[in-house]
């Protein structure tokens, strides 16, 4: 009994995993891309103003941290 529900929470942490790997890893890289065009098209001026524009990406990256979490959590089921 306790061989199964260790498994369960595995595959439950591996789900997680494989939900939020793909949007970190695509922010990421658009993170980096997005940085660098700066830097080489001459934009950037190192204010930290010019880091606003990720603010909705890091919104993003919250909701998938929270859908994680829940995946990754047992579900409850009544005692009925």
């Amino acid at each position: 009994m306790y061989a199964a529900a260790g498994a369960g929470r595995r595959h439950r942490r591996l789900l997680a995993a494989r939900l939020m790997a793909p949007p970190f890893a695509g922010f990421l890289l658009t993170g980096v891309i997005a940085i660098s065009a700066a830097w080489i098209s001459g934009v950037h001026d190192g204010s930290p103003f010019g880091w606003w524009w990720m603010l909705p990406s890091l919104a993003g990256m919250a909701a998938v941290l929270v859908v994680g979490g829940q995946y990754a959590r047992p579900v409850r089921r009544s005692p009925s």
